[in-house]
Parts: C-alpha cells; sequence; structure tokens
C-alpha cells in the first residue's frame, strides 16, 4: 500500500515563465506537500530534470497538452512509486482543503477498487477535460492508446490537430471504473480570456466547491485558440 498521493500538473513550454511561477505560489500557500507535486512540461527544446521549491519539473521534447504526464508515466512507468494520483492541467488553482479532500477519495478509491474519479459528473455537457484521480494501473492499461497521441512538432497546425485528437477522447480513461461522487460538480461563471499572444476567447471559470479547486477554461464548448491563457 503506497501513501505517496502525488499531484501531476501538464504543462507545456510556452508556459513555462507564466503558469509555472503562479502554480508554485499557489501550491506554497494551499499546503500541498511540495514533494508531491510533479509538473511535466511538453515542447522543450531539451529534456531536463530540475526542482523549484522542492517540487519536481521534467522537461520533454514531445506534446501531449493534458496527456503529457500520462505519456510520461507509460514511457517511465518505475519512475513514480505510486498507486494513484491526481492529474490537471496548469490553467488551474488549488485551495488550502483541495489536498485533504482529494488524499480522502483516493483512499476511497483504493479501498473500493475504483481506478479514477471525475470531477465532474455531469460529463455530457461539462467533461472532466481529463482532471481527475487516476489509479497507475489504468494509465498503464491504456498505454496503446496513450503511445498514440504525443508528437515532437513546434508547428501550428500540427499543435491545432492534436488539440482536436485530445479533446475527441476527453474523459475517456476517466469513464473506466469511476467513482461517481454526486457533489463533484462545478459553478461555471462565463469568463474571457486574453493570451499572451493579445488572442481573446470565450470560456468558463469553473469552481469546484467540494474539491477547493478552480479550473480556468479558455476553450469552452470549443477550440478557439492555443494561446496561453492569462490568469
Amino acid at each position: 500500500m503506497n501513501d505517496n498521493f502525488p499531484i501531476f500538473i501538464a504543462s507545456c513550454y510556452e508556459a513555462l515563465n507564466i503558469q509555472i511561477p503562479r502554480l508554485i505560489d499557489n501550491i506554497i500557500k494551499s499546503n500541498i506537500p511540495t514533494n508531491y507535486v510533479h509538473i511535466i512540461v511538453g515542447g522543450c527544446p531539451d529534456e531536463k530534470i530540475y526542482y523549484k521549491n522542492d517540487i519536481l519539473i521534467i522537461h520533454v521534447k514531445y506534446r501531449c497538452f493534458e496527456f503529457t504526464p500520462f505519456v510520461f508515466v507509460i514511457n517511465n512507468p518505475d519512475y513514480f512509486n505510486f498507486d494513484y494520483a491526481f492529474f490537471t492541467h496548469d490553467t488551474v488553482e488549488f485551495g488550502t482543503n483541495f489536498y485533504n479532500v482529494i488524499k480522502n477519495d483516493i483512499i476511497h478509491c483504493r479501498n473500493n477498487n475504483y481506478d479514477t474519479m471525475k470531477i465532474e459528473v455531469i460529463s455530457k455537457e461539462y467533461p472532466s477535460m481529463n482532471i481527475g484521480i487516476y489509479s497507475k494501473n489504468i494509465i498503464l492499461k491504456n498505454k496503446d492508446v496513450l503511445s498514440c497521441l504525443p508528437i515532437y512538432s513546434n508547428d501550428y497546425n500540427d499543435i491545432m490537430q492534436l488539440k482536436h485528437k485530445v479533446v475527441s477522447i476527453e474523459d475517456f480513461i476517466l469513464n473506466q471504473n469511476s467513482y461517481y461522487n454526486k457533489d463533484n460538480i462545478s459553478i461555471i461563471v462565463p469568463t474571457v480570456f486574453k493570451g499572451v499572444n493579445g488572442v481573446i476567447s470565450n470560456g468558463l471559470t469553473r469552481t469546484f466547491k467540494r474539491i477547493d479547486f478552480i479550473k480556468y477554461q479558455s476553450n469552452a464548448y470549443t477550440i478557439q485558440s492555443i494561446d496561453i491563457c492569462l490568469i
């Protein structure tokens, strides 16, 4: 039995100096154990591993949007010692109650033989965006699909094509042997986001009160931009 409950955050090279400093500050303020947080940064020119404020940051050359950490796990199954973990994007905010709630949810999943937990149960209208709890086993069981996703390209059209591809399989792992908690719903506020390159997109701010977690979703309803949104 493994009581190391890590948080994996997917990011990209373009967000390295935008989202990650904000996240590190947020993680420290929200009392999440920093040594349990792993940020996997896709689309980097070089591969490297280092720490900031005791948070592990891994640069990889491939891109896979929110699936970037999943691909790292299947490519390096013995690198991280965990049986369950929380996976998320970098456009989020953690509250002070988040880690304890998620830790208890992970224990519930493990004790009841669930492999996943969605942060949003109204899956058709408001999916969980691949954010939630996953067992390591369920990730490895889906390695054939995950292995086909990543690209090694910085071309805009290639990246946009990848974005459409990952959206088309949104929550596909989270739908497998999932723990259903009726209170995993979000309060939704329409939000206009501006990207670092000036791109405007209509999105949503989704507040998940039960787990004390906020997701800033710049590509709600349809893919509008791959620009890095400012939060």
